[in-house]
């Protein structure tokens, strides 16, 4: 009885060739998948043990527990390649690690067991509902304060950057969030600490994330433990260390980072998200159900039972 894995990765970027090659290097066969003379995807497949496709695999400073042999060298064999390509065409060639899939392969017939980490920066998007009495209050917010916080705007691109699995990009965004709202314009790792101890809103938010199921869920065991056992002054220390840590790349070490291996950071960033989530949401209704902003919903609301033209006047 034969047991195969198959990674599947999309090639991102202009590169084209005449015809789809396959390769066989030692134990791994690689297809690449070509539509119009233009490369679309890699499909890298390889024998594994029976053992080992029934054990989560801990990839050396992962972030996740993930059930996908070899992960780790996959990784390192797509990015050498994806940097070749890049090179030898004079483009941006990337084959993203983060928006692979993975299937097995049990004597010629695919499983149904497949694990879809389909991610990335060109993933199809959803169209996400809003309700009507959102989508009004949203507007006159807008018309009416017409001073927008940048505090959101951090927030917004931070939560897009997680959600495709831009790691570093998030931690950058989401820490700005935090250093616009508490920071109070320190820079120092020490002082910041102390700005971001000062703050119940903080604080608060940091004591909710810490029991919210989607982060336990989601984080990795060593992450929690960390988190659980922390004081609020740790977690703030860890958050400031590692927006440093992105700050200032070297050479030296083994632990230094590398742009393309976003999933590093990912319990860092899916906390992050967590919290800015918990105080985003909090600032966005106390603006959405201000007085100001509820007697002017109630003017829509007129109008609409009418079933007249939307006419809202403030003083």
């Amino acid at each position: 009885m034969s047991l195969q894995c198959r990674y599947t990765f999309p090639i991102q970027g202009p590169i084209h060739i005449e015809s789809a090659l396959s390769f066989y290097i030692n134990d791994l066969y690689l297809e690449f998948f070509v539509e119009n003379g233009e490369l679309q995807r890699l499909c890298i497949t390889f024998p594994v043990e029976k053992a080992s496709a029934e054990e989560s695999e801990k990839h050396k400073n992962s972030s996740f527990w993930v059930h996908e042999p070899r992960a780790h060298e996959l990784e390192e064999v797509v990015l050498k390649i994806g940097s070749g390509f890049s090179m030898a065409t004079s483009k941006q060639v990337n084959i993203p690690f983060s928006s692979r899939g993975i299937e097995w392969i049990e004597d010629g017939v695919v499983s149904s067991i497949v694990v879809n980490l389909q991610g990335g920066p060109q993933k199809e998007e959803k169209t996400n509902p809003i309700t009507v009495p959102l989508f009004i209050r949203s507007v006159l917010i807008g018309c009416i304060q017409k001073r927008h916080d940048p505090a959101l705007t951090f927030y917004k691109r931070g939560a897009d950057d997680a959600l495709s699995h831009r790691y570093i990009e998030a931690i950058y965004n989401f820490y700005f969030f935090l250093e616009y709202l508490y920071g109070n314009g320190k820079f120092k790792q020490n002082q910041v600490i102390a700005e971001f101890n000062k703050s119940d809103e903080l604080c608060s938010a940091i004591d909710s994330v810490k029991k919210d199921e989607t982060l336990i869920e989601l984080a990795s065991q060593e992450f929690m433990e960390m988190v659980s056992s922390a004081s609020k002054s740790e977690v703030f220390r860890h958050i400031v260390r590692t927006r440093g840590k992105l700050h200032h790349p070297t050479r030296k070490g083994i632990n230094s980072w590398h742009p393309e291996k976003q999933g590093r950071f990912a319990n860092e960033a899916i906390f992050l998200h967590l919290v800015c989530l918990n105080i985003a949401i909090r600032r966005y209704y106390e603006q959405a159900l201000s007085v100001p902003i509820e007697k002017a919903y109630q003017k829509v609301q007129r109008c609409l039972r009418r079933k007249s033209d939307i006419r809202v006047v403030t003083k």
